[in-house]
């Protein structure tokens, strides 16, 4: 394996996963690196040394995932063979699972960080892509494979096709079976929206593993687009949960910020796997809010009194 190859098969790598890619030689000095993120000055890269010597007891069949203090994680591979360490592959950061607020209130004491640096690794984590156990499985195949063989450069042969027509009968009857699981998945989602409305954490949690299966059915609503179908129905359940919050009686203030989370979290994300998880999380952390904040129970003066004092805490509050 030399560098020429190495750099061939991370450009392959960052192209088909969207993850930030390093190499580094033998000597821990990088001389690949094809980033997308801003890591914060308090959450450097792994140094080159340190992963050199995390991987030289280990095969070049050995892909090492680990965690780093503030929950960032990351896929390291060694290059070469298992007699010579010719440098290392780092393939990260990503998450496995969203970071909600309270963990990172709890990352920034474990780290001893200042609540100005709260700010930067929030927005670090709204900018990284969630894996799933799957994703990180096929990844960790994906370099393993890669680095094991010289680099091959490809020769394209263009090839011409007749296209077949792309029209089809539209059928006026619908089938009796797919009528059905249509009714459920409404009536489902109904359900879910009354659950997250109520702040009902004991009945959403019933419904984790049905919302994967209606996630994944609209993976089939765009043509040849699994992926932009699935992010299309998550930004609808997004929408879907901010309403139900809000006809909970959550102060808009609050429900924006979600809301804006994870837009932002769905756009990023790369497979479908990452999608289910994030919607079941969005899911979960809406029913949640209104769990907590919710204030229907009160008079409209309590309750404005509330969200005042909700809004503003850690701010100066005063009777004048």
């Amino acid at each position: 394996m030399d560098k020429n190859s190495a750099t061939h098969y991370a450009d392959i790598i960052e192209a088909t996963t969207k993850l930030d890619v390093h190499l580094f030689d033998d000597k821990a000095k990088l001389f690949y690196s094809k980033t997308g993120l801003v890591i914060p000055r308090f959450q450097n890269l792994p140094t080159g040394h340190h992963l050199l010597r995390s991987l030289k007891d280990y095969s070049i069949t050995n892909c090492l995932h680990y965690r780093t203090a503030a929950q960032l994680e990351y896929l390291a591979l060694r290059l070469g063979t298992d007699d010579s360490l010719f440098g290392a592959c780092l393939v990260g950061p990503f998450l496995s699972q969203p970071i909600s607020s309270s963990q990172i209130d709890q990352i920034l004491v474990a780290n001893q960080l200042t609540i100005s640096d709260r700010h930067q690794l929030t927005q670090l984590y709204n900018e990284l892509p969630i894996l799933s156990k799957k994703d990180i499985t096929q990844t960790s195949a994906l370099l393993t494979n890669l680095f094991a063989k010289p680099f091959i450069p490809p020769k394209l042969v263009n090839t011409r096709t007749s296209q077949a027509s792309m029209q089809t009968p539209i059928s006026q009857r619908v089938n009796p079976i797919k009528q059905s699981l249509i009714e459920r998945r409404y009536q489902m989602e109904a359900d879910m929206m009354q659950a997250v409305s109520t702040g009902n954490l004991a009945k959403i949690d019933r419904f984790m593993t049905p919302l994967t299966e209606i996630v994944t059915s609209f993976s089939t609503r765009i043509p040849n687009a699994p992926l932009r179908s699935v992010k299309n129905i998550s930004f609808v359940s997004n929408t879907l949960c901010r309403i139900a919050a809000r006809n909970g009686g959550v102060n808009p203030v609050f429900i924006d910020s979600i809301s804006e989370k994870f837009a932002v979290l769905i756009e990023k994300q790369n497979t479908v796997g990452a999608l289910e998880h994030l919607t079941a999380a969005m899911l979960l952390e809406y029913t949640q809010l209104v769990h907590d904040t919710a204030t229907t129970n009160f008079s409209p003066i309590i309750k404005r009194a509330i969200d005042f004092i909700m809004i503003n805490l850690g701010h100066p509050v005063s009777l004048k």
